[in-house]
C-alpha cells in the first residue's frame, strides 16, 4: 500500500489537494476575463489567504497551492489589461474576535 493509503489523514488530504487542484484551474478562466475586458471592466479583486505561499505550521488545517494559479491569473490580466488588486483575504489568528 501507498503511504497515503495508510494513513488516512495523507489519503485525505491528497484527495483535497486534487480536488482544490481542479477548482482552482476552472474556477476563473482566461475567457472569464476576457469577457469582463471586452465589457470594460478596467480592474479584478483578487482575494488570497494568508497561507497562500505556504506558511502552515504545525497542525493548521490549511493546504496551500494557490500560488501557480494566481500567477497563471496575473499573466491572463496583464495581457488583457487588466489592473489586479490583490485582497489578502485572511490573516494568522482570527478575523473577528470571536474564532
Amino acid at each position: 500500500l501507498a503511504a497515503e493509503d495508510q494513513d488516512p489523514y495523507k489519503a485525505g488530504e491528497a484527495l483535497l489537494s486534487e480536488r482544490l487542484n481542479e477548482h482552482w484551474d476552472t474556477w476563473v478562466t482566461r475567457d472569464d476575463l476576457s469577457a469582463l475586458a471586452a465589457a470594460g471592466v478596467t480592474h479584478v479583486r483578487v482575494p488570497v489567504p494568508h497561507w497562500m505561499l505556504g506558511d502552515v505550521q504545525g497542525a493548521e488545517p490549511y493546504l496551500p497551492g494557490e500560488w501557480p494559479y494566481l500567477a497563471r491569473a496575473l499573466d491572463w490580466c496583464r495581457e488583457l489589461g487588466l489592473k489586479v488588486w490583490i485582497d489578502l483575504h485572511t490573516a494568522p489568528g482570527s478575523q473577528n474576535g470571536f474564532d
